[in-house]
């Protein structure tokens, strides 16, 4: 006999995180074009270059794969963006995704050699399979309107992970930050456990 098993839900936990992030000043809408997300980013003042793994004319990207998070202002500017893509590496791993999708996830507008940066410095990237989400385009405003420095960045992150686990349950969630961003403490509020090096993009 076989037993269904009733996975829990994230809805009181994503209502709860959406009501917090309200209070703070943003209102978050969720989409899954992706062409509008280019244009959003176009139209952002401060906002740099989307990556190409959420840029649809890099590739195509299926909406039943990837959202995106908009946070909305009381004045109608964008404030925040975030998005996730979930992935099958199931019979490989992250490692050797890393790899095969480097042109998509390297730095946009920086000018990166591919062939001699890492992807494999991590011992968790060797191990992680299955179900994985990339979890990326962490932007908060700054400036007299931004939202910067609100206590934003752990609700906003908690929000991203907690959704894709509400559409996929993954087995693993990922993203790439900055060393400069590890020391000063903004990456330890994303909530992910970090491990150094695990992509080394060379110039």
């Amino acid at each position: 006999m076989v037993h269904a098993i009733s996975l829990p839900s994230i809805q009181p936990y994503l209502s709860a995180l959406s009501d917090e992030i309200f209070d703070k000043g943003l209102r978050l809408e969720i989409s899954n074009d992706f062409d509008r997300l280019v244009d959003t980013v176009r139209e952002t003042p401060g906002r740099g270059s989307l990556t190409g793994v959420f840029d649809p004319g890099c590739g195509p990207i299926r909406p039943d794969q990837c959202f995106w998070i908009k946070g909305v202002g009381s004045k109608g500017q964008t404030g925040h963006i975030q998005a996730v893509r979930c992935d099958d590496l199931t019979g490989t791993t992250l490692a050797r995704h890393l790899w095969k999708t480097r042109d998509l996830l390297a730095p946009a507008g920086m000018d990166v050699d591919l062939d001699r940066s890492r992807y494999d410095g991590a011992p968790a990237v060797h191990e992680i399979t299955g179900t994985v989400c990339y979890h990326g385009e962490m932007w908060l405003s700054r400036g007299e309107d931004g939202f910067c420095g609100k206590g934003l960045v752990g609700p906003l992150t908690c929000f991203g992970v907690a959704l894709a686990l509400e559409l996929w349950w993954p087995d693993y969630a990922y993203g790439l930050t900055s060393a400069k961003l590890v020391q000063k403490g903004v990456a330890a509020r994303y909530g992910y456990r970090l491990q150094p090096d695990g992509v080394v993009w060379e110039r």
